[in-house]
């Protein structure tokens, strides 16, 4: 599925894609707008990164939260990980 997220080119449009929907916004990508909320973004980039990396254990989903964060992404991070660890199921 194409979304913001999977179209952005960098970390830092990442970040900003998820600090936009944080604040209301909504962010324009290739065919579309996407207006999900910021914990499902961040937690849609975590485990999207985990499993490029190989690693899909809770602490690597987590792990890619806190670069996220230290990056200066804005979310709610218990909600964030959630939403990553479900992804597991999908």
């Amino acid at each position: 599925m194409t979304n913001a997220i999977t179209e952005a080119k960098s970390l830092e449009e990442v970040v900003e894609i998820i600090n936009e929907s944080k604040a209301g916004n909504s962010s324009a990508y290739f065919g579309g707008s996407d207006t999900r909320d910021a914990e499902e973004m961040a937690g849609q980039y975590a485990w999207e990164a985990a499993e490029e990396a190989g690693y899909t254990d809770d602490a690597s989903i987590e792990a890619q939260l806190d670069f996220l964060v230290e990056a200066g992404a804005e979310f709610d991070f218990s909600t964030a990980l959630e939403n990553a660890i479900s992804r597991k199921k999908q």
